[in-house]
C-alpha cells in the first residue's frame, strides 16, 4: 500500500496520456492495455459494439483527427 507521500509524488502531477501512441510509451504500457482490453470485451459483451472487419465496411473512410 502507498503512503501519502508516495501517492502524491506518484499521481498529483499524472497527466494521463491524450492518445493510444502515448500510452504505449508509458513504463505500464501493459496495464494499460490489458484495461484496454477488458473494456472493448465489456463492449462486445453487451452487444454495444460490434467488432467489424475492415473489409466487410462499404465505404471505409480514414479519419484523421488532424482534419
Amino acid at each position: 500500500m502507498l503512503t501519502i507521500s508516495e501517492a502524491n509524488s506518484k499521481y498529483v502531477n499524472y497527466k494521463e496520456p491524450l492518445t493510444y501512441k502515448r500510452v504505449l510509451r508509458l513504463p505500464d504500457a501493459v496495464e494499460w492495455q490489458e484495461a484496454t482490453d477488458k473494456e472493448l470485451k465489456q463492449f462486445i459483451d453487451l452487444k454495444a459494439i460490434i467488432p467489424l472487419k475492415e473489409a466487410d465496411v462499404p465505404h471505409p473512410k480514414i479519419l484523421n483527427h488532424q482534419n
